[in-house]
């Protein structure tokens, strides 16, 4: 599966690009009519996690030479704990490399905006504010990943005051982000991950109440089709579909 980063300032929902595999740049090139190349417009990258745990200098440097080493265009540095991020010297090693950079995370349980806790919500969104903050910081303009609940087991489905509370709160962040020429996406999990947006009609709804609607540019470039978006029974595992969405007010 192959998708494409949107330009710098739109919100979006889906599996970041930089995450899927990458093969040799020479398999990845395809022949036009005429008979010239034509070269792949994606960012294929790596996660930061595939390399180091930590987020030292010397894990930054390990991380960021194994990306570049292995042949990729992109870096996806994980912004879970951005208090703890060097964000200065992590953008610095990034370009000293060559590389772009996008951002994941994922939210515990005390930052959960799906929260019936209005407390633990407002301190998720504080959180998620400084997590954009880290992207901009680092010289990203991508945050994906498990942005719009914990990324932990539930005992049951999410009632409906959580559901709100996540969309109310991804339609103040998006816009935030928007502002911030930083693009958000929400990375679609299984079951075992998520209570919220784990199918194909779960992701639309959520998208729906928080006033986003599908980009059909992006949707044609995913293995998600408008038809899958609607079948609840479409179960999204962890790495395979995608799906993507503009914010309702965007052109």
């Amino acid at each position: 599966m192959q998708s494409v980063l949107p330009s710098s300032g739109k919100c979006v929902f889906g599996r970041c690009a930089a995450t899927q595999r990458r093969p040799q740049r020479a398999t990845r090139l395809a022949c036009r009519a005429d008979g010239s190349l034509n070269t792949p417009s994606s960012l294929i990258g790596c996660h930061s996690q595939v390399w180091v745990g930590g987020w030292d200098k010397k894990d930054i440097i390990k991380s960021v030479e194994g990306t570049k080493n292995a042949g990729f265009d992109l870096i996806e540095v994980n912004v879970s704990v951005p208090e703890e991020m060097d964000g200065k010297l992590t953008k610095e090693i990034i370009e000293e490399y060559g590389l772009k950079s996008s951002a994941s995370m994922g939210l515990s349980k005390k930052h959960d905006i799906s929260s019936e806790d209005n407390e633990i919500v407002k301190a998720g969104k504080d959180h998620l504010i400084q997590c954009l903050e880290k992207v901009k910081e680092v010289g990203g303009t991508y945050l994906c990943g498990v942005n719009y609940c914990a990324m932990d087991k539930y005992p049951g489905p999410a009632t409906a005051k959580g559901l709100k509370n996540c969309t109310d709160s991804l339609k103040e962040l998006t816009k935030r982000a928007e502002d911030m020429g930083i693009n958000w996406g929400l990375e679609v999990i299984n079951r075992y991950e998520s209570n919220v947006c784990n199918t194909g009609l779960r992701v639309n709804l959520t998208a729906s109440a928080a006033n986003l609607v599908p980009s059909p540019a992006l949707i044609d470039r995913v293995q998600c089709t408008p038809r899958c978006l609607a079948n609840d029974t479409c179960t999204v595992a962890y790495d395979s579909i995608c799906c993507h969405f503009f914010p309702a007010s965007s052109p």
